[in-house]
């Protein structure tokens, strides 16, 4: 299923959603009115697949609205579902990366309007500005330390305990 172009008018509507993100909330207006000019708004109806023409294109996403699960298939061919995203939590940072090609699936879990940043784009426009790759970096790192701590949990501790995780890990999302 493809999605469909938000009109002109939603430039407001993309910085609007940038400011609500927790990467760029404290970026210069500077610097989010140039995102907003390289971004693209796309709306997706339930269950359609982003990136679905090119699920390799290196667009770093957010959810304007609506929620979008990350899921990916193992070697023997099981989906998985990753995490459910929801608006102001920036994903796909991985392909800001220039290399590899394990990426992960999202598909819209409920309709859902969702802002796209070319990485080359957007990482021309954090270069103008190195200071802000502080930014991204902290939140990586935040990430990785999030996974670390579920890898852990998972492994020491007991069923009751990992479910317990899962069902926070799902609240939260």
């Amino acid at each position: 299923m493809r999605s469909q172009p938000v009109q002109e008018h939603s430039l407001t509507l993309i910085q609007r959603g940038l400011r609500r993100c927790n990467l760029f909330k404290d970026w210069p207006d500077l610097v989010i009115d140039r995102l907003a000019r390289i971004a693209r708004l796309e709306h997706y109806p339930r269950g359609a697949q982003v990136l679905a023409q090119d699920r390799l294109q290196r667009d770093v996403i957010l959810a304007v609205s609506g929620t979008l699960a990350i899921s990916g298939v193992n070697v023997r061919g099981g989906k998985f579902t990753l995490s459910l995203v929801g608006p102001g939590e920036p994903f796909g940072l991985i392909r800001l990366l220039n290399q590899g090609d394990q990426f992960y699936d999202y598909h819209a879990h409920v309709d859902s309007v969702v802002v796209h940043l070319a990485s080359d784009a957007l990482t021309a426009v954090i270069d103008q500005t190195p200071r802000l790759w502080k930014d991204v970096a902290l939140l990586a790192l935040s990430r990785h330390r999030d996974s670390i701590i579920t890898m852990q949990r998972r492994a020491l501790g007991g069923m009751q305990q990992s479910l317990a995780q899962a069902l926070l890990d799902l609240a939260r999302a």
